[in-house]
């Protein structure tokens, strides 16, 4: 790496210490790693990295004052603090060149992530005691080089029941990313992101499904499966009994009472998301078939907590289901109604809303009672892309009840965002309104199979 010396690669700063210590309580629940490739004018490579990290509240770049109040805020006043009381409790960052796919150099970059980063406080619950933080960081590759994998790990996971063994309190999550030209986008590639919960609770004796929600901005196929050692680290080579991953990124956990599973057991689960390209494209000098190689991967973790007599708020029609696609036409307002019903002994106390990306998505407030059906309330969430929106994005809600349980998981959207290029007007009658922008008789308005379309129609009023 030529921006920076020989000598800054090895500095060791103070809120990036890889000094390994082993927590007794435990503080970190999972995250998920990912990255993205910008080809530079001396056609070295810029590799953009998000990690997004869920720690025990308090324990993690937070601080350990945290609360709702600093969701939002940059860590860069309380990271320092936390790695000066507890050197090396929040991980080391590591780079993984590959010259012509063969020759490997392996460098510490906790000084060039010290030097770039920014991380923000996205999420905080107090009941549960978690926070979720959301770090950008660079690192700058040289050109003669193919391939770059950058990896994340420490040594003070939580505490877990049935994954016992060397180094199961050691996380590792890894992402990868090659540096070659796309035919079809002409630009490098954009790898995979995801968004999971700090950490799940589901039920003693049943089964469970969690969809985990993924972003890929090239549109490519996006694929999910269990972590290898290579990308997910300890937990990857023992697993969870009882666990399913499949290509939609949906895990099924069969928390059975006879494959080992007691209330109050915890475990983690490494995924890798990969995706593939549509059709038949030239990614770099090499030729990629469609759907049959992965352009780079990303990879997520997360915990779950097992709980005998777990009753949990549910999504119910007529909200859309998981992953249903929108599109939707900048300039207009995007919208759906969320329906939540809650367990016998309690009721819907509160909706939330984000988006992957930071969208300002929006929840109607109060919250309404549905009149037939008690135990069921609702919302309706929203947003208003702009031309500065245009592309792909997720968008989720979760829900807590007045137990301060909230739902398995969170229901999401995907929403693809496109110019308005709409500008024909309909006749002008004296006194009467009449439409402009809109789309002309003989335009065609390409709304995928099975997604809902979202456009916004002008109206001049009388005069």
């Amino acid at each position: 790496m030529t921006s920076w010396s020989l000598v800054l690669q090895f500095i060791l700063l103070a809120s990036f210490g890889c000094t390994h210590v082993y927590s007794q309580d435990g503080q970190f629940y999972g995250g998920s790693i990912s990255c993205t490739l910008e080809k530079q004018a001396n056609d070295s490579s810029l590799i953009v990295v998000e990690l997004i990290t869920g720690w025990v509240l308090g324990k993690g770049p937070c601080g350990p004052a945290c609360s709702i109040s600093d969701i939002g805020r940059s860590t860069r006043v309380t990271r320092p603090g936390v790695v000066s009381s507890h050197p090396g409790s929040l991980g080391d960052f590591t780079l993984k060149n590959k010259r012509h796919f063969t020759t490997t150099t392996i460098t510490n970059i906790n000084a060039v992530v010290e030097k770039t980063y920014n991380e923000t406080v996205n999420d905080v619950d107090e009941h549960r005691q978690w926070e979720q933080d959301i770090m950008h960081f660079s690192v700058l590759v040289e050109k003669d080089q193919d391939e770059s994998f950058i990896s994340f790990d420490g040594y003070s996971r939580n505490n877990l029941s049935l994954q016992t063994g060397r180094n199961m309190d050691h996380w590792f999550m890894e992402t990868h990313i090659r540096s070659g030209i796309r035919s079809d986008t002409k630009t490098a590639n954009k790898g995979p992101r995801s968004l999971s919960k700090p950490f799940y609770r589901v039920a003693l004796n049943k089964v469970s499904k969690i969809n985990i929600p993924t972003l890929d901005a090239d549109g490519d196929i996006v694929k999910c499966e269990q972590s290898v050692l290579s990308e997910g680290g300890s937990i990857s080579t023992n697993p969870p009994p009882n666990i399913k991953i499949f290509d939609n990124c949906t895990v099924y956990i069969n928390a059975s009472y006879f494959a080992g599973y007691r209330n109050n057991s915890w475990i983690a689960i490494p995924v890798s998301v990969r995706d593939y390209n549509r059709d038949d494209i030239v990614y770099g000098a090499d030729f990629y078939s469609a759907g049959h190689f992965s352009l780079s991967s990303s990879s997520v973790q997360f915990a779950v907590q097992v709980l005998d007599n777990l009753e949990q708020p549910f999504f119910v029609e007529p909200t859309f289901k998981n992953n249903h696609v929108f599109i939707v036409y900048a300039g207009s307002t995007w919208s759906a109604d969320i329906y939540a019903e809650a367990p016998q002994n309690a009721t819907i106390y509160a909706f939330k809303a984000f988006g992957m990306q930071q969208e300002n998505v929006k929840l109607q407030n109060p919250i309404q009672q549905d009149l037939a059906r008690p135990q069921i309330r609702f919302t309706t969430m929203s947003w208003n892309p702009t031309i500065a929106d245009i592309g792909r994005h997720v968008v989720c809600v979760k829900v807590n009840d007045s137990n301060g349980i909230d739902s398995l998981e969170d229901r999401c959207f995907s929403l693809i965002v496109r110019p308005d290029v709409f500008n024909y007007s309909s006749s002008y009658t004296q006194n009467k309104p009449y439409f402009v922008d809109i789309p002309s008789p003989n335009q065609t308005i390409d709304c995928t199979l099975h997604a809902t379309c979202t456009l916004v129609l002008y109206v001049i009023s009388a005069m």
